[in-house]
């Protein structure tokens, strides 16, 4: 009986999770309950726009900066942006990509699930149901995604906390690239094909300049090519939070002394 139940649920709340194939739903389960069309029971949400309010977009933070609490301001909001983008971005842009969708979450048009005692998000909850793309390119699909949420907290960030537009677009990106392959990897591999013009072109549709273009580049490691971003997410300063591998461009001596420096200026 609980089993139906948790079926029923992701129906009528979760589409598009619902939607996959059935054969692949195991390989996106990272997707599953993190894009809404109803707030689930037993939740409290918050308007997408109140994050751009300062007062109140500082204390949402503040549970997740309490854990780092003489770090770099910067250093804190650039990792909980990483939490942010990717319970956004990853299943957005697999849903695009495997069912063609283009979701309404523009920051706008959503609500935000958050962990009120981590001060990261759980969810979000569009306002519409989601459309298929039919014909449109993935830029039109991921717009609402990408202009319409992504650049308007990234905006807000910028004056807000002087962060660099490029840093917080290249937190973006690294999410976009992993979910753009696994997409390839999972289903089909032209999805991936596609999917890398999100990243590769340098302009949009209607000619703007694309903010995820040249983010990313390729190396190599130990016989494999892996996607590295350009610039840091700060990470490093941000005491024992552990690297991110093969997609830092910090070369790694590098790092192990700016840890060393960050840890004796606290």
């Amino acid at each position: 009986m609980s089993g139906t139940s948790s079926v029923y649920h992701r129906q009528v709340h979760d589409p598009l999770f619902a939607a996959l194939p059935a054969h692949t739903r195991d390989k996106f389960s990272y997707c599953s309950e993190r894009i809404f069309s109803q707030q689930p029971a037993g939740t409290i949400s918050m308007t997408g726009m109140d994050l751009t309010d300062a007062r109140c977009f500082d204390g949402i933070l503040a549970p997740f900066a309490a854990a780092y609490p003489d770090a770099d301001r910067r250093a804190v909001i650039s990792m909980w942006s990483l939490y942010y983008f990717s319970t956004l971005v990853i299943p957005a842009t697999v849903f695009a990509l495997v069912l063609g969708m283009r979701p309404p979450l523009a920051l706008d048009e959503t609500r935000i699930v958050f962990d009120v005692a981590k001060g990261t998000p759980k969810s979000f909850i569009m306002s519409d149901t989601p459309r298929a793309g039919g014909t449109t390119g993935i830029h039109d699909r991921m717009c609402p995604v990408i202009r319409g949420h992504a650049q308007v907290l990234i905006d807000f960030l910028q004056g807000h906390a002087g962060l660099s537009p490029k840093l917080l677009w290249s937190n973006v990106a690294s999410y976009l690239s992993w979910a753009v392959e696994e997409a390839g990897r999972h289903v089909d591999g032209r999805l991936e094909a596609e999917g890398r013009v999100l990243l590769d072109e340098p302009h949009l549709a209607d000619g703007s300049v694309n903010p995820l273009s040249g983010l990313l580049c390729n190396v190599e490691s130990q016989g494999h090519i892996h996607r590295r971003r350009r610039l840091c997410c700060l990470r490093y300063m941000l005491p024992g939070v552990g690297g991110c591998g093969v997609l830092c461009p910090v070369p790694e001596e590098r790092l192990a002394r700016e840890r060393q420096r960050a840890a004796k200026a606290l």
